[in-house]
């Protein structure tokens, strides 16, 4: 078997499988925290700006603990309003399959009272809008917000009716309807997501904003120069409407091109946008599974043969298999999914931030925006 097969064999391993090896090198970075850190995340309401996939109570929430979590609805590869309803179903299904561990999130009452319940919090979020695209954006708008949407991206990657996508090849900005759709929005009470649209789209909205926005998963471009990042002037606006931009975990989006992703790079962002916006401005957005395994192998085909495809040049995954990381080739050292809330935790704080600075990266500072953005 050559690398590249095995890379593509660990890839579709981490997002399609319950590897126990794995489980069990993710669970030892938590176990050897320091019970300063262990305590401090117990405190923390955490909320991440960016998961998808959830069925059960499994091992990684368990070891997470989150408060609540933006879920994906609809998929990526799936923007439809009927995507979003069958996703919307999947999540009430895990919220009424097990009351004890879940509850669904509408409010920011809600996050409070899921950290005071000790329950997970399942936040209906989407990563593009042209599911809702309709003649009439103010009712499409009210409809999907009665059905529990609180966050959606106005583009993915792509041109959306609203605006451009991070990866258009051109960047108009907003359109006209996007307008419309950004004013629908902050008058029924859903939070403008700008992760994966174009630099001049974001700015435009920012220019418009009556309410915060986010940039739920968006690491520093100047750090780590991928298409899916953003610039200063990105983030100096954002936190100057009141916004949070979430630090992500994907290691694609956490390479500069000479260290490897890890767990102290994805610090070094905290720490860049901490000196550039602000402690108040900064969350986690670790655009990761929160199910283990849960990824359709269809999906995960896709992203894989972006990276280990025939011809394709060789990148940080290559590099990180010949430093003999092995399965953990394909994940950040230090990071895997969801479960390593703690281990982020304590490499803040070995990096000299104070419990209450901590506390706002983990989830204070969205929690600030979604009780100013989800009253209507």
């Amino acid at each position: 078997m050559t690398d590249r097969e095995k890379l593509y064999q660990y890839f579709m391993s981490y997002w399609c499988e319950d590897d126990p090896e794995i489980r069990a090198l993710v669970t030892s970075w938590n176990e050897n925290i320091s019970d300063e850190a262990k305590k401090l995340h117990d405190e923390c309401i955490i909320i991440d700006g960016c998961t998808f996939y959830i069925e059960s109570y499994n091992w990684q929430l368990q070891q997470a603990k989150p408060t609540a979590l933006n879920l994906t609805v609809p998929s990526v590869f799936d923007p439809s309003s009927g995507g979003f309803v069958d996703r919307s179903i999947d999540i009430l299904h895990t919220v009424r399959a097990d009351p004890a561990h879940f509850m669904s999130i509408r409010t920011a009452e809600d996050i409070l009272e899921a950290k005071r319940t000790g329950k997970v919090g399942l936040i209906f979020g989407a990563q593009n809008c042209d599911f809702i695209l309709n003649r009439d954006y103010a009712a499409a708008v009210e409809l999907f917000a009665r059905m529990g949407l609180r966050i959606m991206q106005i583009a993915y990657h792509t041109r959306s009716f609203a605006a451009d996508g991070c990866a258009s090849g051109v960047d108009s900005g907003i359109t006209e309807q996007g307008k419309q759709l950004i004013r629908a929005m902050e008058a029924n009470g859903i939070t403008v997501d700008l992760s994966h649209v174009g630099c001049r789209s974001t700015l435009e909205a920012m220019d418009y904003a009556e309410k915060p926005m986010i940039f739920s998963h968006s690491n520093p471009k100047a750090l780590f120069n991928h298409f899916r990042n953003i610039t200063d002037e990105q983030a100096k606006k954002c936190a100057s409407i009141g916004g949070v931009i979430g630090v992500v975990g994907f290691s694609p989006i956490l390479y500069d091109g000479t260290n490897l992703p890890s767990v102290e790079r994805f610090v070094d962002a905290v720490v860049y946008y901490a000196d550039l916006i602000g402690i108040d401005h900064i969350g986690i957005g670790l655009d990761s599974n929160a199910e283990p395994g849960a990824y359709t192998r269809h999906d995960a085909r896709r992203m894989a043969e972006s990276y280990f495809g025939e011809g394709l040049p060789e990148n940080f995954y290559d590099r990180a298999l010949a430093a003999g990381r092995g399965k953990a080739s394909v994940f950040t050292d230090g990071i895997y999914g969801v479960a390593s809330y703690p281990n982020i935790v304590a490499h803040l704080l070995k990096r000299g931030f104070s419990h209450e600075d901590v506390k706002k990266v983990m989830g204070g500072n969205f929690l600030r925006v979604f009780q100013e953005t989800w009253k209507k």
